[in-house]
């Protein structure tokens, strides 16, 4: 989300969202709604019963929004604390790539640590993704620290082990230098490039898939 603020008196058909904060339990993402999709549910209980088998636990990919499901400097924050996006809305233009690369891997869940974690909280985020990647959602790192750090905290809160999560973002700066786990992508193309697909598909595979025995 970028930091240049417009004015609260955007045009009305310029309005995407605007989503009050809940408690920051469930910003916090260590909660899930209580109405969650019967696919959801289903992908949860097989990250417990790996955990539960002794295995890896949950496999995770934790996502940016900005630059990474679309160009960056498409949603502003006006002055009041809402976001909308520019007249032609190109938001989520490339989410249908993330739900083609995950659909191989029906155990991988989602949790954002996007910027907009610290005015949405994980209901609305849920509410204006599309289905495929909502019902994936199960969480939001903590909004009060950095990216990594939020990150981190989050792998170790669930137990996530090292090298079952993956992360997809813009900003290289923001993680260590050489870090495994990072998927870098362009921010004006995100990942919707042949590379950054083969970058994402080859992470996802080396965490491998959950299957019954």
């Amino acid at each position: 989300m970028s930091n240049t603020k417009k004015s609260s008196k955007a045009p009305p058909e310029q309005l995407a969202f605007n989503f009050e904060a809940t408690d920051e339990i469930e910003l916090a993402g260590s909660a899930l709604d209580e109405k969650v999709s019967d696919y959801q549910q289903t992908v949860i209980a097989s990250g417990l019963k790996l955990q539960e088998a002794g295995r890896r636990g949950l496999r995770a990919v934790f996502f940016g929004i900005d630059g990474v499901l679309h160009p960056t400097g498409i949603a502003y924050e006006d002055e009041a604390g809402g976001i909308y996006c520019d007249p032609e809305d190109q938001r989520f233009i490339w989410a249908a790539v993330l739900v083609e690369l995950l659909e191989p891997h029906l155990d991988v869940v989602l949790v954002c640590h996007s910027t907009w974690r610290h005015r949405l909280s994980l209901r609305s985020l849920r509410a204006i993704l599309p289905s495929k990647l909502a019902e994936r959602l199960i969480g939001v790192t903590d909004p009060s620290v950095g990216r990594e750090e939020s990150i981190q905290a989050y792998v170790a809160q669930h137990d996530i082990a090292v090298d079952a999560y993956v992360i997809i973002d813009d900003e290289r700066s923001a993680f260590p230098a050489g870090m495994p786990q990072l998927v870098h992508v362009n921010s004006r193309t995100g990942i919707s490039t042949p590379k950054a697909k083969l970058a994402i598909a080859s992470a996802l595979e080396k965490l491998g898939d959950w299957k019954n025995e």
